[in-house]
C-alpha cells in the first residue's frame, strides 16, 4: 500500500481540514480523493482487480474466503462519489460502474448505477446489467431512520429483464449449482413500505428444464398484497400437458 494526504488545518475559527490531491493506491486499485472534511469530498476509485480488497472482506471473518465472488475479467470497477455535508448527517450522491466481470463464474458485459443516499434515504437509478442479449433495467428507493430502514419506511423498486437465462439469475443470485434452464422475460413493480411491500410481478420462462425436466413455458403472474403472495395465474406448458 501507498499513498499520499495532502491536508491544511484553517484553525479553530475556521475549523476546517482542507485536502489537496491525495490518494491511496493497491497494486491493482487507486482510491483518489480531494475536498473539504465536513463540506464536500470527492472520490474516485478505479480498480483492476478486486482481489486487492480481499483482506478487507475478510476483516474479522472467522473463516477467511480465498476469493471474492466478483471477479473482473480484463475489465475495471469505477466509483465517482461526492459526499456534501456534514461527516455525521452526509449526502452522497455518485456512480458505479463494473465492465467485463464474473459473478459465481459466469460472464457479464458491464453494470452501472447512480446512487443518491443521506441517513433518511437511499436511492438507486438508472440501473444496468447486460450480458450479451440480457439487458436488464432498475431503480429502487428506500426510506430510512439514521441509515436503517423501518418497517414504515416507504419502498419502491422496479425491475425489468429481457433476454436472460435462468443460469444468469442465478449466479447473480449465488445459486449457480441449480441444474435448470430457460430463457427468461421479466416485469417487476415494488411498493408500499418495508415491513409491507406491496405489488406486482410477471415472469416467463421458456424452452426450459428444472432437475433434468424439460418445460416448454412458464408463466406466473404473482401479486404481492398485504403480506400475502398469490399466484394468479400459474401456468406450465410442456410436451405431456399443461398444468
Amino acid at each position: 500500500v501507498r499513498g499520499q494526504l495532502v491536508a491544511r488545518y484553517s484553525g479553530p475559527r475556521g475549523g476546517a481540514v482542507d485536502l489537496g490531491d491525495s490518494y491511496i493506491a493497491l497494486p491493482e486499485s487507486r482510491l483518489d480523493f480531494s475536498g473539504a472534511l465536513n463540506r464536500q469530498l470527492n472520490l474516485n476509485l478505479v480498480s483492476h482487480d478486486l482481489s486487492d480488497f480481499l483482506p478487507a472482506a475478510n476483516f474479522g471473518a472467522a473463516k477467511p474466503e480465498t476469493s471474492l465472488p466478483l471477479t473482473l475479467q480484463g475489465g475495471s470497477a469505477r466509483l465517482q462519489a461526492e459526499v456534501v455535508g456534514n461527516l455525521s448527517d452526509p449526502r452522497i450522491s455518485g456512480h458505479l460502474g463494473v465492465n467485463r466481470f464474473a459473478v459465481e463464474g459466469r460472464s457479464f458485459d458491464n453494470f452501472g448505477l447512480d446512487l443518491n443516499a443521506s441517513p433518511s434515504q437511499a436511492e438507486i437509478q438508472n440501473g444496468t446489467l447486460t450480458r450479451g442479449p440480457l439487458r436488464a433495467a432498475f431503480n429502487a428507493s428506500v426510506g430510512l431512520a439514521k441509515w436503517s430502514p423501518a418497517p414504515t419506511s416507504r419502498l419502491a423498486a422496479n425491475v425489468t429483464l429481457r433476454g436472460a437465462t435462468v443460469p444468469d439469475l442465478l449466479s447473480l443470485a449465488g445459486e449457480s449449482d441449480i441444474p435448470a434452464s430457460g430463457d427468461v422475460t421479466s416485469d417487476i413493480h415494488i411498493d408500499g413500505t418495508y415491513g409491507n411491500p406491496l405489488g406486482s410481478a410477471v415472469l416467463q420462462v421458456v424452452n426450459g428444464s428444472a432437475y433434468d425436466q424439460p418445460f416448454n413455458r412458464i408463466y406466473a403472474q404473482v401479486n404481492l398484497a398485504d403480506r400475502l403472495i398469490a399466484l394468479a395465474p400459474l401456468q406450465i406448458t410442456t410436451d405431456a400437458g399443461d398444468l
